[in-house]
């Protein structure tokens, strides 16, 4: 389970891309996915977000990007 507030992952920063925080579609656009396709990996534990807006959305740190990359090239 990961404990980081999103007001601490905003590194002083208002835009998350700029503090390496991504929304689902920027992260699916990164690993060359669909929003759907990380939907799922979610769901299987593949590709777990660091944490949740308020409202539910998720969102992903560059680590987290960078993890999924990795399961990408080992299938390619």
């Amino acid at each position: 389970m990961h404990t980081k507030s999103i007001k601490d992952m905003h590194d002083a920063s208002d835009s998350p891309t700029q503090a390496g925080i991504y929304s689902i579609g920027e992260a699916a656009k990164m690993i060359g996915s669909t929003v759907k396709t990380v939907r799922y990996y979610d769901e299987i534990g593949l590709l777990k977000p660091t944490n949740y807006t308020e409202g539910g959305h998720r969102l992903y740190t560059t680590e987290d990007i960078g993890t999924r990359r990795g399961f990408v090239a080992l299938y390619l």
